[in-house]
């Protein structure tokens, strides 16, 4: 399940997503893919230590922008 496949990103308002808010969005689930583990899954139920949440996405939007600006860039804007 390498391969690469279509995604559709759209906003519940509809309203335009910006190229970095679709980018936050591509690599926090390349980070959720990357940090699911099977086994905890198989003992608690759950693939992840904590419940997937917005606090859990604003925290790793805050350290994904520190993390984009120590090696130069501007950052993406966080999105609402």
């Amino acid at each position: 399940m390498n391969e690469p496949g279509t995604c559709i990103v759209v906003r519940k308002d509809r309203k335009p997503l910006t190229k970095e808010a679709i980018e936050i969005v591509y690599k926090f689930h390349s980070y959720l893919l990357d940090v699911a583990d099977p086994d905890f899954a198989e003992r608690h139920g759950e693939a992840f230590p904590q419940p997937l949440s917005p606090e859990w996405l604003r925290s790793w939007v805050d350290d994904f922008r520190e993390d984009e600006k120590s090696r130069g860039r501007k950052g993406p804007d966080y999105f609402p």
